[in-house]
Parts: structure tokens; C-alpha cells; sequence
């Protein structure tokens, strides 16, 4: 069977970007720092590289540039850009009903991640959202066949990786090593987030990023007020709960140094 359209465009700019082109096990130095504090890393988040702390990050090849963002007052209006373009690339996929209060509710424990072209306009952003116990994340407010809501309950540090639009393909590379470096670096282990069930196009971009559905939370979820105008009616959109592990995130974590070799 063939490639789809997504795959097969993922597949292409990922050869030939550097980074990705390499292989793993030739990196001399992955440079792997733990950081296990999760106050600094929300108020203060980065990225260790050679002993130093970054905060952007410039693909020489595409010229793209990723950068992490707290959530304070100094970043406000690059963070209502940032929102703006997510709303406004949910909107362009037919969503209905997106809740700025909602969104903003996961803020306290969120970073965004943004990155620009390089003229500075943003063409791809998401954001990690910490679990911590006694408060939920988007995956567990999401209602299942039997009305009931998953709780998480797990011994390792995991987050959350929603809110992900995108508008070129070429910025994805960065964005998947950074978000792996980051979370092996924060101690996270394990990564959830939601995919449209009749998206074919984010299927294709999980699967080719190693994203697997989960075996644990393995039943659809909905949110009843967020979805899609189907032959003049609202239908809620239904979502499958996906995850990435460690190994792959180590693995995405080792890209990312040879974006600084």
C-alpha cells in the first residue's frame, strides 16, 4: 500500500532536513540534562545545549525558529498571537465551539511552543500541559460512549501536547525534536494528546511521528459543546487519546542536538 499525500510530504521535507537525516546513534553528545522541577519549568522553561539554557532555537536549513513560552504578563501579546493562530486554524478546520475561559483554564501549568518562519510569522505552535495530581487535563474532561471520563492515574511524570495547528509541513521537524528534547530534559515520559477520529491528515502526521493509540484509554471521547456543522446539525467531534513514550521521546531529544552541531 502506498504512502498517503501527508506521509509522504512528511517523509520528504524530514530527508532533507539535516537534523532528521542523521543518524542517532553517530550523536557524540546529547548533552541530557535533567531538570526536575516543575515550578522552574513552567515559569522558566528552556533547553540545555553545550551547558547552556536556550530558549529559541534557529533551523538553519528552513530558517525556522522554535521558541518556548511561559504563560506571564511580560509575553502577553505574543501569547495572544499564538492563541489567536490556533483559534483561528481550528476555525479553518470547521471546529465550533472553542471556549477561550476553557483554554485559558490550562494555563497555570502550560507552555506554549512557537515557531516562525523567517519572517516571522508563525506557522506552527502547541502546547505542553503538566499532569499533576488532584488537576485534570483536557484528556480527562473528554465524555466517553458511557458517560463517564478517564482519570489519569500514574506514577511517572506525563503531559499533555493539545492545542496543534500547523500551516507548513517544513516547520514540524523542529517542533517534534523540540518538544522531545524539552520533555526528556523535564523528566516527562510519557506524552497524551487527542486526534479527530475523521481527521485522516493528523492520523497521518501521529503515525509518522510515532504517536500510537492508547492501549490504557483506548475509548473515544467527546466534548459536547466543540465540534462540527454536519448537514446543517452540530455533531460533536469524537477523539481518540494518543501517546508517545519515553523511548521515542529520548529518541526525538537526540534530533534535536544536531540542530546545534
Amino acid at each position: 500500500m502506498g504512502k498517503t499525500k501527508s506521509e509522504a510530504t512528511l517523509l520528504k521535507v524530514t530527508k532533507k532536513d539535516p537534523a532528521f537525516s542523521m543518524q542517532v546513534h553517530k550523536i557524540n553528545n546529547p548533552d541530557i540534562v535533567i531538570i526536575d522541577d516543575i515550578e522552574k519549568m513552567i515559569k522558566n522553561p528552556h533547553i540545555v545545549v553545550n551547558g547552556e539554557k536556550i530558549k529559541k532555537i534557529i533551523n538553519k536549513t528552513t530558517m525556522h525558529k522554535v521558541s518556548l513560552i511561559p504563560i506571564n504578563h511580560r509575553h502577553r501579546l505574543e501569547l495572544e498571537e499564538i492563541k489567536k493562530y490556533i483559534y483561528d486554524g481550528f476555525t479553518k478546520f470547521g471546529y465550533k465551539g472553542f471556549s477561550i475561559d476553557i483554554d485559558n483554564s490550562y494555563d497555570p501549568l502550560s507552555i506554549y511552543f512557537c515557531i516562525r518562519d523567517k519572517n516571522s510569522k508563525i506557522v506552527a505552535a502547541t502546547r505542553i500541559t503538566i499532569k499533576l495530581n488532584g488537576k485534570k487535563i483536557a484528556c480527562e474532561y473528554g465524555i466517553r460512549n458511557n458517560g463517564k471520563c478517564y482519570t489519569f492515574k500514574t506514577s511517572e511524570r506525563i503531559a499533555e501536547m493539545n492545542s496543534f495547528v500547523f500551516s507548513s509541513y517544513r516547520a514540524l521537524p523542529l517542533l517534534f525534536a523540540t518538544l522531545g528534547k524539552f520533555s526528556y530534559q523535564n523528566n516527562i515520559t510519557r506524552g497524551y494528546c487527542l486526534m479527530d477520529v475523521e481527521s485522516q491528515r493528523f492520523q497521518e502526521i501521529y503515525k509518522f511521528s510515532g504517536w500510537k493509540e492508547s492501549e490504557q484509554y483506548n475509548d473515544t471521547v467527546l466534548f459536547p459543546t466543540f465540534g462540527k456543522i454536519t448537514e446543517e446539525q452540530f455533531i460533536p467531534t469524537q477523539w481518540r487519546i494518543m501517546e508517545i513514550d519515553k523511548e521515542k521521546i529520548y529518541k526525538y531529544s537526540l534530533i534535536f542536538n544536531n540542530y546545534g552541531n
